[in-house]
């Protein structure tokens, strides 16, 4: 009798846990855009865009993607109010930025780029470009997105 009573415990208690693992809310992962799409997307719904240079050696970069880019309140806000891009500095592939042809390496030169992690954000007709520098914890990286608003 003891038996059957302490596995139907054992039972009620791995029923509930498994039900409350399944109602947990999972985080929102964070929607990242070629940078050609978003170029058309800002036309169609204008927002800001968020540019993250990144590359396979940058360590800081890799922090970022696991700590910070995670974090569900940069998730939300992102998504809500950018279009975000990952480039890899060091791939040698095109895309087409605002008529002309870059690489990531040329498109970061180009806005005064000389080390990683680096973001820029840009607004929606790309006129207006911020940058932020270095490895930002989810915190200190909302007030740097919110001191663009």
């Amino acid at each position: 009798m003891n038996r059957i009573v302490t596995l139907s415990l054992l039972m009620t208690l791995l029923l509930t846990s498994f039900i409350e693992v399944n109602n947990e809310e999972t985080t929102p992962e964070l929607k990242w855009y070629g940078i050609e799409e978003v170029q058309r997307l800002t036309k169609e719904k204008p927002k800001k865009v968020f540019i993250d240079f990144t590359a396979k050696w940058c360590s800081w970069c890799k922090v970022m993607d696991k700590k910070t880019f995670t974090d569900p309140e940069v998730t939300a806000y992102l998504n809500e109010n950018y279009y975000p891009v990952k480039l890899n500095f060091d791939s040698p592939g095109t895309f087409d930025y605002l008529g002309e042809k870059y690489t990531a390496k040329g498109l970061a030169q180009k806005n005064g780029i000389t080390g990683l992690p680096t973001m820029l954000v840009a607004s929606p007709d790309f006129k207006k470009i911020e940058r932020i520098v270095g490895y930002q914890k989810p915190k200190q990286f909302m007030n740097s997105l919110k001191s663009f608003d």
